[in-house]
């Protein structure tokens, strides 16, 4: 470790050279670690990187001359029942995961922090800062030549510089003690946050430099920690365990520092792999759309809102009678609507199609329909059940295919925007059993300024596109998001669902 001062992530023992040399410190990855603490960090790692650091250590020892049965040896490594991936909760410290190394948050900042303190504030009263001890006499500067007697000008004395306030030690102690409340509890936005205010709080030089100081040291401490969690993560990604994978996921969501779930997010889909779905992206989306005000047509039976009710989340019912009020069915009044009925809907109301003229209205001028049947082919037939699906083909240009897939063919979806469903796999299987209708969104049938935006499309065995399984569909300033009545049926419903309503939400 040469001269370096490096300190046990845990307890904050000073740890020197000799103790690694005797065995009685340990490096694990970027973490440092006493002898007393090594059986907690060591139990993180799997049986082969115990195995290295325990190498390693005997290489230290053998080098400094220590037996490795030396008595200052630390104690062996945990036995080797341990998971290959970072074990889950209830496998660890009692039922609960095991606490991340939030002690290496702490330890370089508090060492900046108080050298500062000791050095502008500690000395107990006004006095002015004290002169630096002499450079040693290899590489003391010359003292500069001194002009003849008589020659040199009087010059005032120097004013005293103002001596810092009684309690900035006291504030400055105050502040650090509130930052490592949160970054102990992995706050780190609100301990950045603390720092943030507090700089502008006085202009003393010594002040601004402690709290800069801090921040310095707060940050890199995050980095490394991160740097930690994402090596966890892309681990557990490796061996397949995605409940491990949406927990670090979930950790880092709750630091509140979004360019480090961006990173994380963007290392974990390097391999093409959807994200796991974490608790907190769905209760972050939960929170927004109970916020946002949403509306649904009548007669709604579809899966979708089964999925939203166990969201907490409940439409207000809108009655066609409402839907052909110009005066009150705007998208300022009703910004998002969605339709979960089957393949008929009330065609007319006053006057014929007055309904499918009124929901292109609104969204041209701005509206949010969102699609999420119950039926193969939604608007396809009025209240009679009588064929007349062209008055809603403005908005949805859906073309018919066939019942099943022909005997022999392979289809496939396909997802088409991995930004716009990051929780999706790439392909997923169209489903094996059940109503296998196929009524897709046919892009090239879409008409009157209509621009279709695909986001999953069926394939054949041949790559050939059998049409769109969900798309935007966008008019005038409003849009469309349609969704094939079967996908939230498919185990990957779930994901799809939430990436939609993400969507809908962000838009």
């Amino acid at each position: 470790m040469g001269s370096e001062v490096v300190y046990c992530y845990k307890c904050q023992r000073r740890l020197t050279a000799t103790d690694f040399q005797a065995g009685a410190a340990l490096q694990v990855g970027s973490l440092t670690t006493c002898e007393a603490c090594a059986d907690e960090l060591l139990g993180r790692l799997t049986p082969e990187q115990q195995r290295a650091v325990m190498k390693k250590r005997a290489q230290a020892m053998e080098a400094a001359g220590v037996a490795a049965d030396d008595e200052t040896a630390p104690s062996a490594a945990p036995p080797a029942t341990h998971r290959t991936s970072p074990p889950p909760p209830t496998q660890s410290h009692g039922g609960q995961r095991p606490k991340p190394p939030t002690a290496l948050i702490l330890g370089a900042a508090a060492v900046v922090v108080a050298a500062l303190l000791l050095l502008v504030l500690s000395s107990g009263g006004p006095s002015a800062p004290p002169a630096p001890a002499p450079a040693p006499a290899a590489v003391r500067p010359p003292a500069p030549p001194r002009a003849p007697a008589g020659t040199e000008r009087e010059r005032p004395a120097p004013r005293p510089e103002a001596p810092p306030p009684v309690n900035v030690k006291r504030e400055l102690e105050e502040l650090e003690q509130e930052v490592q409340a949160a970054s102990q509890q992995q706050e780190f936005r609100k301990a950045l946050d603390l720092l943030e205010r507090a700089r502008p709080r006085r202009t003393d030089p010594a002040w601004t430099a402690a709290v800069d100081a801090r921040r310095t040291a707060l940050e890199e401490s995050i980095r490394r920690y991160y740097d930690w969690v994402k090596a966890q993560a892309l681990e557990a990604q490796r061996s397949a365990i995605s409940s491990e994978v949406a927990r670090w996921r979930d950790e880092v969501a709750r630091w509140g520092l979004p360019s480090y779930v961006g990173e994380l997010d963007k290392a974990l889909t390097a391999a093409g792999k959807p994200l796991p779905l974490s608790e907190t992206e769905g209760a972050a989306l939960r929170q927004q759309l109970g916020r946002l005000p949403l509306f649904v047509l009548p007669d709604a039976t579809s899966r979708a809102m089964t999925r939203l009710k166990a969201w907490g989340i409940q439409p207000s019912p809108l009655a066609w009678d409402r839907v052909v009020d110009a005066g009150s069915f705007t998208p300022a009044a009703c910004p998002v609507v969605i339709y979960a009925g089957g393949e008929s809907y009330r065609l007319t109301v006053k006057a014929p199609d007055d309904v499918p003229e009124a929901l292109i209205r609104y969204v041209r001028a701005g509206g949010t329909l969102a699609v999420f049947a119950s039926g193969p082919w939604p608007f396809f037939s009025d209240e009679s059940h009588v064929p007349n699906a062209h008055p809603m083909s403005p908005l949805l240009p859906i073309g018919g295919s066939w019942d099943a897939p022909p005997a022999g063919t392979t289809v496939s979806f396909f997802v088409t925007d991995p930004r716009a469903l990051p929780h999706v796999p790439s392909t997923f299987r169209f489903p094996p059993d059940g109503d296998r209708r196929w009524r897709p969104i046919q892009p090239g049938q879409a008409k009157g300024g209509i621009r279709v935006t695909p986001l999953l499309e069926l394939r054949d065995g041949t790559g050939r596109s059998l049409g769109a399984g969900a798309a935007w569909m966008h008019a005038g300033q409003g849009r469309v998001l349609y969704a094939w009545f079967r996908l939230l049926d498919l185990p990957e419903g779930d994901a799809l669902f939430h990436d939609l309503w993400q969507a809908i939400a962000a838009r």
